[in-house]
Formats: structure tokens, C-alpha cells, sequence
């Protein structure tokens, strides 16, 4: 019999099933002391169990991987286990190239730090020798020790000149990506990288990862940019930009010139992400066409295609696509029901497919009289007394109902107060501050609950999930910002009928990607996905996928094409801007095609493949006459994704209609200026009537609404906190007499600030300035009209002064850019001279800042301790 027979035969055997049955139903019992068993557990045979997982652990195959990893991981965490049992259990993973959990039992005490020691010779021959194993080697001589798919990844980039590499969550795709950014600064001393990533958290993740590493010494007279401000690049370091793929393209659009050695881009399936996935391609595509020997190198989790992100390669580049379904911690997939006649008691239910085991059940300290309450009731009930309890809402309203919910399970219990826990009170004084006093969370964070969701500002959330990581809060109840790669580890998720999106049902690839975050490699050995009332169809849409599924890639743009009929109907009857506002993809896709036929390209375009020859000859040829029938420079295109020509030559035509009074009358001022908002109003009335803005309806209604937005971004370029644009609200709902809740309210406004002072309004105000520069340029009426050349980073940032971009650029968040400046008299100060600024300040000058400021200014200065800008 061969080995690979004989491990089939063994996951098939009645024996080993029922052991593995016992094994399950531990392992959860251990993680949630609350549940009462269904049954009496059998007694182990962990010699047996130990022995069958040795010879699994060498499969390629990851169902059997799956197998080994949960018998050495329940092995290590169960108390009963004896130290020689526990020994094996770490060889196990150490021969599943698992060293990370390893290292994590050691330092949990659960195995002597010199394992190898206690080990009979040749279990410890074998193990010595795999420590030489399994490990890569970098330019500087370390050597770092990683799993199989680590391997094959990094053999891939020290090969290929384009890589992508799919693997799930915590497989270690980040780290070994951290590694080969320093790998390439060490080859070439003045290399430049774009590291690009979907959303500014993750800008704030990877500048502090990679700001360590400075700090370490790991990299070296490198700098970090963040922001894509102008300005000469130093060339005697390195530079690496971390951007969303917005900031990257106005990187591009303002140094024409810029190339780049290597391009990574991580979360790379969000080319399938709407009018962004169209945005994403687009700056990809022009990286590459401007150097096409830059190394590009996607990363995505647990996709079935990723060869797909690869079509567009150049002509004789070295292309390697990485897959591997690498285990590396233990996952369980829990169902909690309703018992039937009995509302306070639920079953828990361990499923694998189509398998299930009756683990328990647990009964609630409260009754759960509404919807709302089932998810927060049985969280609270079930909860892990290690802390990692994470609960998925479907919104901000609704996580701020839930942690609301739980804060109050733990006061009616009585259960000690966090508020006077130095960390908790400093982040409490600072939401006061900077939000408002009588914010939700300010009551929540004293019985240790948190909520944290993508609008809330950086400093705060920043904290919350520190807080969160160090095991000091007890809850945390997050939104879909946590799908979208922010790296929180947690031990379990609860969810119930989990939505992404307006409503809609969470795709199953980001079911999984979300519950990738319960049990984080190397910080625990077992995660949880916990489904309440799973079988109530009115609750979850799609019934909860019991198997891991990968996803496809496909980009946004091939999307559109192929409904190429509805595009060429769109051209064809003039754009309608009901056709453009329900599908914003349109737009994006067509300013990429035209920038594409610009220059001699829209054929070579990968997703223009799906089209006919006929469809190509009409978009083509339609293309072409928009192209001829546009009145300004052509790199406007470029620099205006999702703005249609057509609306751009409107707009130029209005103004040739104008009298020069007129047009200054809506030309933008700065914001400090005493008549701004009238300003910015006129801007905004006029933005939303001919360039197709849409941002407020005709009458008295829409008229209100571009107030309050001129309001809000002249406040928020000129760097007032949060608070203040909060009270402004506040004060102007009880003028007009609407009946709105704070916490309503509030929300609002951190969703304007989101969705139109750092993005609807920058994209379509940066349109609108380079067509009226342009015109008063042709008119002569320069002199009249003030150029804003850093708007749209003044409204993205919520900054509107040299200083304080400075800061920002060095990594401070903006609460801390504004307290500090508060300080500062310089308003023009570049980052270098921020830095020094910093370094120098007498600790006196700091000493009323807030403490979690002072904490982010002594993070920055740590990083740029090592760096040489």
C-alpha cells in the first residue's frame, strides 16, 4: 500500500473518524468553557492520534494537512496532554514547515524552549536538520525560517519577473512580501517601489510595518512616502510608496516620468471591485507601460485563477503563478440554533461540509426579545474568557446597537469596570475631545467594548484595534471594514446573515476572507466562525458555505465589456445619467479605453479581448470621435478617470458663455478665507449641474444639502476636528427642526467626510479647476483666478497647510497632525524639517497634548530614527 493510499485509507476509517470526532468536540470545548457538552468525551488515544498525524503532515494535500495541524494543535493547547505528548505535537508542525506555531507554544510554556533537547535521537536528528530546512535566504546572509508556500513564493520572485501568488489568509503572504521590498532596496541602494494597497488603513498598516523595519535596521536609507505630494525624490536613497490605487494615480498624473523597479499589488482581486478595480488596472497598466521591465507582483487570497492577473505581461517577461492551500492554524465552523420550545437554550454545532457533530449547547443570561439581540445575546453568552471576541454587524448603526448591547450584558453582571485602565481612559478622554462627549463609545469602552468601523477617524481606530491585539478589551464589533484587509487578529467571529454592501449578501470568497481572521498564524493555534440561527433563511439569504471556496478573478473592466452592447447604447444615447449613476463602472471603464486609444493601445488591452470584431470596430471607432471632438489637453483624460470627456467639454463650453465676474465668483478660494463657504457653495451648485455630479436634487431640498456639504469640507480642509463639524451639524438639524439622534447624526457626518469630502468631492472639484485654469488661460484671465494645485489632497487629508501635510507625510494621523500644529507657527514647513521639529521640541511644548498623540509622535520619531527622510 502507498503512503498517499494509505493516508486515504485512514481518513476513511471508522476508528480514526470517531478519534477525530473526540478530538473536534475538545478542541471547541476548551475555547468555550460555556457550552455544556452533548456528550461525555471519550478518552484520547493520543499515541494513536499523534502517529496517524505524522504521517499525514508530510501530504501535499490539504484536507489531510487540515487533519495533522488539528490533532498537534488540540494536542498542545489541551491540559490533559503529557509533555511527551505535547513534544510531538511541535514536531508534527515543525515537519509541516509550521515553525511560527512552534515558536507560539514555546512562548505560551506549553513546550520547553529547548524542544529538540527532550527529543529521542532520531525524532531529534530529523528535527535539527529540518531547522536548515524550509527556510529562505536573503542578500544580507539571515536566513528566515517559513513555510511550503513561502517557499515556492520566494523562489518565484527571485525568478520571475511577473508573480502572482494566491494563498489563504495567514499564509504569510505579508511578511514574505515585507521581506522581498528589502531584498530589492539591498540589490539596488536607489530602487523605487509602489506597494499598493485598497484602503488608507492599510497605508497606516504597512507605514508602521515597514516603519519598523526601518527601525530594525531591515531597511535601510530608505524613504516612505504615504502621500503623493510634489516635490524632487532624493537619488541617493531608496523610496517606496505605499497608496491606494487613488493616490498612485495622482502620483502619476504629476510626474509624468516616474517608473518604477518593483510594483506590488496586494489584495490584487479587487480589479474586480467596480469603477475602483477599474481605477486599479488603469494605474497598473500605465506602470507598465512606462517600464516594462518592472518586476510586478500580485497578491490575493485563496484565488482559483491568479495566472488571470498576468495576461497583460509584456512580450518575453518571465511570468510564475503561485498557488498553494497551505494550513497553518485550525479553523472551526460553528452553528448555534434555537433550541425548539426553549428560547433560552442554543445547540452548537461544529460543521466540516456535509459533516456535523453536536458539540453542546449554551444557554443565554438573557432573553433575546428581538432580532437585534439574538447575534449580541448569544456572543455575549458564548464568549471566549481569553478575550479575540469579534462580532460582525452589517453597518455602523448596528454595531454601535450591538456593542450597546454587550456593554450592558457585562454592567447588569457587574463585571468589573476598564475605565479607570490607563489605556481605555486616555482613548476615552480622546473621543470626547475629538468626537463628541456623549459618543456611544465613550460608555461602551468602560466595560471593555469597542466598535470600530472604516469612517471613524485613524488615530481612534488605531487604537481601538491595538487594544483590541493586547487582550485589553473584551469585545469589538466591526463592520465590512475588516474584509477589507486590515490585518486584526481575533480568536472568534460571531455573525448573523452578515451583508456587504447595500444589503447585499456577503459573497462566499469574503465570507472566508472574514473568517481568515479568526486565529491569526503564529498568535493562535485555533480560530472560530460562529453562525447564528444559520437554517433561517429570512436571516441568511445564502445558507452559510460549510466549505472553503476560492474565488475567481475578474476585473472590472473585461466585466463591462462583456455587456458590450449596453456600453455602445450608453455612447450612443448620450450618456444618460441615470445609466451612469447606477453603474459608475461605465464611466471609469470608457476614460481608461480612451486613454488607451490616446496612445496606441486599445487593442493590446487584455479585457478588450471579450469584445467581437464588430463591437471592437464600433467602441473603437466611437472612442475615436470622442477623442476628436475634445476640446482640451488630452492628458486630462488621464487625469480625470470616470469623468466622461463629453461632460468636460460641456463644462468648457458653459464657461465660455461666463463673464469673468461670474467665473471668479465660483472659482475655490483658500479655505480660511472669510468667504469661503459662499464660495465652495457656488462651486458645488455649479459642479452638480453641469458635470454631472449628482450630488443633490433640484429645489429647496438640494440646496440645504450642498450648504451642509460646503460647510462641512471648508471645515474640514481648514483642519477643524470632527467635533466641531459634528456640532455644526448638530446645531443646524435643531434650526430646522429635524428630529435626528445624535448617534444618527454623527454617523452622517463621518460618512459625508468619507464619501464626499475625501473622494466625490476632490475627483469631480479636481475636474472642474484644471477646465477653468485651462480656460482663463486661453482667455487671458489668469491673473483673476487662484490656483489650488493641492485641493484634492487638502480635501482627502482634511489638511489644507504645507505644515501639516508634513506631518501626515511622516506618519502622524490628522488628530495628531492638527493638535501639534496647534503648536507650530511655520505653516510651510516640508517634511525634513517637521521631522526635526519633532525631534528637537522641548517635552514641555507636548505636554498637553493628548496622550495617545504623544504616543504617535514617539512611534514616528522611532521610525525615522533610522531613515534618511
Amino acid at each position: 500500500m502507498s503512503i498517499e493510499t494509505l493516508r486515504e485509507w485512514l481518513l476513511d476509517h471508522r476508528s480514526f473518524r470517531k478519534q477525530m470526532d473526540a478530538v473536534v468536540s475538545s478542541g471547541v470545548l476548551n475555547e468555550f468553557p460555556s457550552i455544556i457538552p452533548a456528550n461525555s468525551i471519550p478518552n484520547h488515544d493520543w499515541h494513536y492520534l499523534l502517529l496517524c498525524a505524522s504521517t499525514l503532515a508530510r501530504s501535499e494535500l490539504a484536507n489531510e494537512q487540515r487533519v495533522a495541524l488539528r490533532i498537534a494543535d488540540t494536542c498542545l493547547k489541551l491540559d490533559m496532554t503529557t509533555q511527551g505528548e505535547k513534544a510531538a505535537a511541535a514536531v508534527i508542525l515543525d515537519t509541516m514547515a509550521n515553525k511560527r506555531s512552534v515558536t507560539l507554544a514555546t512562548e505560551r510554556h506549553l513546550v520547553p524552549l529547548d524542544l529538540e533537547k527532550s527529543l529521542p535521537f532520531p525524532l531529534r536528528a530529523d528535527f535539527l536538520k529540518r531547522s536548515s530546512e524550509d527556510r529562505i535566504l536573503t542578500v544580507d546572509g539571515l536566513s528566515h525560517p517559513v513555510n511550503r508556500f513561502q517557499v515556492d513564493f520566494w523562489e518565484a520572485l527571485s525568478k520571475s519577473g511577473w508573480v502572482s501568488a494566491s494563498a489563504p489568509t495567514s499564509a504569510g503572504k505579508s511578511f514574505l512580501l515585507r521581506l522581498w521590498v528589502a531584498e530589492v532596496f539591498r540589490k539596488k541602494k536607489t530602487a523605487f517601489v509602489a506597494f499598493v494597497v485598497p484602503t488608507r488603513a492599510l497605508i497606516q498598516e504597512f507605514s508602521n510595518s515597514f516603519g519598523n523595519d526601518l527601525a530594525q535596521g531591515v531597511l535601510k536609507d530608505v524613504t516612505i512616502h504615504s502621500l503623493p505630494l510634489d516635490g524632487d525624490f532624493a537619488a541617493n536613497t531608496g523610496h517606496l510608496f505605499i497608496f491606494t490605487q487613488e493616490r498612485l494615480h495622482i502620483l502619476l498624473s504629476r510626474q509624468s516620468d516616474l517608473t518604477f523597479d518593483l510594483l506590488i499589488v496586494d489584495e490584487a482581486q479587487k480589479v474586480g471591485d467596480g469603477y475602483r478595480g477599474v481605477l486599479l488596472e488603469q494605474v497598473i497598466s500605465e506602470c507598465v507601460r512606462r517600464s516594462q521591465v518592472t518586476q510586478v507582483v500580485y497578491a490575493s487570497p485563496f484565488v482559483e485563477n491568479p495566472a488571470y492577473l498576468m495576461r497583460g505581461v509584456p512580450a518575453g517577461v518571465v511570468t510564475k503563478p503561485v498557488e498553494r492551500e497551505v494550513t497553518t492554524v485550525t479553523q472551526n465552523l460553528l452553528f448555534v440554533s434555537q433550541e425548539r420550545g426553549d428560547p433560552k437554550t442554543w445547540n452548537v454545532t461544529y460543521v466540516a461540509g456535509e459533516d456535523e457533530i453536536l458539540i453542546g449547547r449554551t444557554e443565554l443570561p438573557f432573553r433575546a426579545t428581538s432580532d437585534t439581540k439574538r447575534l449580541s445575546t448569544v456572543a455575549f453568552a458564548m464568549q471566549s474568557p481569553k478575550g479575540g471576541n469579534l462580532i460582525y454587524a452589517n453597518g455602523p448603526s448596528a454595531a454601535e446597537k450591538f456593542a450597546q448591547h454587550v456593554s450592558d450584558g457585562f454592567r447588569s453582571q457587574e463585571v468589573h469596570s476598564l475605565e479607570d485602565n490607563p489605556r481605555i481612559a486616555s482613548l476615552i478622554k480622546l473621543v470626547r475631545k475629538t468626537i463628541h462627549p456623549k459618543y456611544l463609545l465613550v460608555e461602551t469602552l468602560k466595560h471593555g467594548v469597542a466598535f470600530h468601523y472604516g469612517n471613524m477617524p485613524l488615530l481612534i481606530r488605531t487604537e481601538i484595534e491595538a487594544l483590541f491585539r493586547d487582550n485589553i478589551l473584551r469585545f469589538l464589533v466591526c463592520t465590512a471594514t475588516l474584509i477589507e484587509g486590515v490585518n486584526l487578529p481575533c480568536k472568534v467571529i460571531f455573525m448573523r446573515g452578515p451583508t456587504k454592501g447595500s444589503g447585499k449578501t456577503m459573497p462566499r470568497a469574503d465570507f472566508w476572507n472574514l473568517a481568515g481572521r479568526a486565529g491569526r498564524w503564529g498568535q493562535e493555534f485555533h480560530g472560530t466562525i460562529v453562525c447564528i440561527d444559520p437554517r433561517k433563511l429570512n436571516v441568511w439569504k445564502e445558507p452559510p458555505p460549510t466549505r472553503r471556496v476560492r474565488q475567481h478573478i475578474k476585473a472590472s473592466t473585461e466585466h463591462t465589456l462583456e455587456s458590450a452592447e449596453d456600453l455602445l447604447t450608453y455612447i450612443q444615447d448620450d450618456y444618460p445619467i441615470e445609466i451612469g449613476q447606477k453603474h459608475p463602472e461605465y464611466d471609469y471603464t470608457l476614460t481608461f479605453l480612451l486613454q488607451a486609444v490616446m496612445q496606441g493601445r486599445f487593442a493590446d488591452l487584455p479585457s478588450v479581448r471579450v469584445l467581437t470584431p464588430d463591437q471592437r470596430e464600433r467602441l473603437e471607432g466611437m472612442l475615436r470621435a470622442e477623442i476628436e471632438d475634445f476640446p482640451l489637453p488630452h492628458e486630462f483624460v488621464f487625469r480625470h478617470p470616470g469623468i466622461l470627456p463629453h461632460a468636460m467639454k460641456k463644462l468648457l463650453n458653459r464657461f465660455k458663455e461666463m463673464e469673468t465676474d461670474d467665473l471668479v465668483s465660483i472659482s475655490p478660494v483658500l479655505p480660511e478665507s472669510d468667504d469661503a463657504v459662499k464660495c465652495y457653495l457656488a462651486a458645488y451648485a455649479f459642479i452638480n449641474e453641469h458635470l454631472r455630479a449628482n450630488w443633490a436634487v433640484v429645489g429647496e431640498r438640494g440646496e440645504k444639502r450642498l450648504w451642509s456639504l460646503a460647510i462641512m469640507s471648508v471645515d474640514w480642509m481648514r483642519g477643524k476636528p470632527l467635533s466641531l463639524l459634528i456640532d455644526k451639524r448638530e446645531k443646524i438639524n435643531q434650526r430646522r427642526d429635524e428630529q435626528k439622534k445624535l448617534s444618527a447624526i454623527i454617523i452622517e457626518v463621518m460618512k459625508d467626510v468619507e464619501e464626499f469630502a475625501r473622494f466625490k468631492i476632490p475627483k469631480f472639484l479636481r475636474a472642474f479647476l484644471d477646465i477653468l485654469y485651462f480656460h482663463a488661460r486661453q482667455t487671458g484671465i489668469t491673473g483673476v483666478i487662484r490656483e489650488l494645485p493641492n485641493l484634492e489632497l487638502w480635501l482627502e487629508l482634511g489638511v489644507s497647510v504645507q505644515t501639516q501635510l508634513s506631518l501626515m507625510e511622516l506618519g502622524l494621523s490628522r488628530t495628531s497632525a492638527i493638535e501639534v500644529f496647534e503648536l507650530m507657527m511655520n505653516d510651510h514647513m516640508e517634511k525634513g524639517a517637521t521631522h526635526t521639529w519633532l525631534k528637537n521640541a522641548d517635552p514641555a511644548t507636548l505636554i498637553n497634548l493628548p496622550e495617545l498623540v504623544k504616543q504617535e509622535i514617539a512611534r514616528v520619531l522611532e521610525r525615522y530614527r533610522q531613515s534618511p527622510g
